[in-house]
């Protein structure tokens, strides 16, 4: 999804922008934890 496509869906579906955008950023998302193992990463303490 591209700005400009977001611009584009939200006009023509009369929605926003930030909706198309947001539901590319949850499907990237969603992606890369299928593909990224983060279990060795130990969470920050704070001091």
């Amino acid at each position: 999804m591209t700005p400009d496509t977001a611009l584009r869906l939200a006009r023509a579906l009369n929605t926003t922008p930030a909706y198309w955008m947001n539901m590319q950023a949850n499907y990237d998302m969603a992606a890369a934890s299928k593909e990224v193992n983060a279990s060795g990463i130990e969470p920050m303490v704070a001091a």
